[in-house]
């Protein structure tokens, strides 16, 4: 991720600009000290040279204070090279989540500190336009998937993989005795109090199981479950119909789910 030309290119820069604040200093003090021996030669009639008191200063401690500087600088310079590195790590990290890392490793790959705020105004940018694409899709979305369940003699309802209820028709909610909207936006087991359809559930998500006419006896209904992934094979979604004891089993299969529904 890092080559040797980039982590060279950091330690010049640093030695550069280290070089360049100790000759900065240097020029300001030779400049004062210069207007001081000036001054006190003119107004007070003092001789005043630093060469008298080069013998009594320590050369231990001048050596000693700069391996110090040294040691901070390399400090410094390799703590920019790993929280680089770092971002980078959850720029890749980050891409990966979203299956980009391939379209766009430009991000992460070849950077330095000096375009890494710009990558990352780039970053945030994409991901602002892929929020508002989603944003408009799921509106359209919803408005579909509501039409089409409410079109069908079975209940229906989709649940996500915190088990949240997204949808629901009228149907599943008079057969379920629930008032309308009322489970929208809820957990599952707050308003259906029925053990072997949640477990069943769980399983859909962490298994990539189907379940076909589980028998409920407690709302006197037949359950088919299926799991709705996503193009890339993730589950986001599971179906549930319901259909009554004594009415005709006309469960969905997989093949015959809207698509609308599958995404």
């Amino acid at each position: 991720m890092f080559n040797l030309t980039h982590r060279l290119s950091i330690i010049i820069k640093f030695f550069i600009f280290i070089f360049g604040f100790t000759a900065a200093i240097y020029l300001i003090s030779i400049s004062i000290y210069h207007s001081l021996v000036a001054y006190l030669l003119t107004r007070y009639n003092i001789s005043f040279n630093i060469a008298d008191f080069l013998p009594s200063i320590s050369i231990n401690l001048i050596i000693v204070g700069l391996f110090i500087i040294l040691f901070l600088t390399l400090f410094a310079i390799f703590d920019l090279i790993f929280f680089i590195k770092k971002i980078n790590d959850q720029i890749k990290e980050s891409l990966s989540d979203r299956k980009l890392t391939e379209q766009f490793s430009e991000f992460y790959s070849g950077i330095t500190f000096f375009n890494i705020l710009k990558n990352l105004k780039s970053l945030l940018s994409l991901y602002k336009s892929f929020d508002n694409m989603k944003t408009a899709r799921i509106v359209l979305e919803s408005s579909t998937i509501k039409q089409l369940m409410n079109s069908v003699s079975e209940g229906l309802i989709l649940i996500n993989k915190d088990l949240i209820v997204t949808h629901i028709n009228h149907v599943a909610e008079h057969d379920l005795g629930l008032i309308p909207g009322e489970i929208i936006g809820e957990a599952m087991s707050r308003k259906i109090n029925n053990e072997v359809l949640i477990q069943a559930l769980e399983k859909v998500f962490e298994f990539d199981h189907k379940y076909m006419d589980l028998d409920i006896n407690q709302y006197n209904l037949f359950v088919s479950i299926y799991p709705l992934k996503d193009k890339f094979g993730d589950i986001i979604r599971a179906l549930v119909i319901f259909n009554k004891h004594d009415s005709p089993k006309k469960s969905m299969s997989p093949e015959s789910t809207p698509k609308s529904l599958k995404k």
